[in-house]
């Protein structure tokens, strides 16, 4: 049963049409607003459409640590336009305190062979790796093990597109930008995390995420699942395994 004074506080202090209200009680997604970077319909269509994917495109992995805090670890897939087929594994940060734990899945989601419908199985071609935390050991360790198919990204590097200011925010604009003939899952967890964040103002005119922090003063939580299928469109990855380099300005390279 609902703590019914618990949530008459929450609506006292936050307000019933408060994102903090709407995701704690009422389970909604937060309220679309000018700022909100990716609409609610968006991600609807995405949630209803069927899957279509070329028979050479690669599966590709993303994984967002949360290394012993209250978020979750989350590895998600995608496979072209198909972020559906392949189901994503959440782990509680709580579990993780040792990088053993992690380093061991990472290598199961590297060994495997994934199911990505009609029948067909498939390695992961490349694993993007959130570099935050004690990433870059862990990415070491797999690499002693034989695993060369994966790399590590910055969230706060620069964006190798101009219109973006980080590079957490020019692969959402990829995302948000696939999302429009894509297929996901029906995660509520997902369904929040993309459109969660808003954009704030940036004296260079470019598109700029608000930060987690700012995102859990308004009582939403880190958007785990996203930044991790974000984390699939970190560089373009070939039919054959490997993420292509891209020039994308004469001063930088991405990929």
């Amino acid at each position: 049963m609902s703590n019914k004074q618990l949530i008459a506080d929450w609506a006292q202090d936050y307000g019933e049409g408060s994102d903090f209200f709407r995701v704690r009680v009422l389970g909604l997604p937060p309220a679309a607003s000018e700022s909100q970077f990716i609409d609610a319909e968006r991600v609807a269509q995405a949630q209803q459409r069927a899957p279509i994917v070329l028979p050479d495109e690669p599966l590709v992995a993303g994984v967002d640590f949360a290394w012993g805090g209250v978020d979750e670890n989350v590895i998600r897939f995608r496979r072209g336009n198909d972020a559906r087929t392949v189901p994503p594994i959440r782990i509680m940060g709580e579990f993780t305190r040792d990088p053993a734990v992690m380093i061991q899945k990472l290598e199961d989601v590297l060994t495997r062979d994934w199911r990505v419908g009609d029948g067909k199985t498939m390695k992961v071609a490349m694993l993007f790796m959130d570099s935050a935390g004690i990433a870059g050991p862990v990415a070491a360790r797999l690499r002693e093990m034989g695993h060369t198919n994966l790399r590590e990204i910055n969230f706060g590097a620069h964006s190798p597109d101009y219109k973006y200011a980080y590079y957490r925010d020019f692969m959402w604009a990829k995302m948000k930008d696939w999302l429009a003939t894509a297929a996901i899952d029906k995660s509520s967890d997902l369904e929040a995390d993309l459109t969660g964040p808003g954009i704030i103002p940036d004296p260079k005119q470019r598109v700029k995420l608000e930060p987690k922090e700012a995102m859990k003063k308004r009582g939403l939580d880190s958007p785990d699942d996203a930044d991790a299928l974000a984390l699939t469109f970190a560089a373009p990855v070939l039919p054959g395994g490997g993420a292509r380099k891209t020039v994308k300005s004469p001063a930088r390279v991405w990929g």
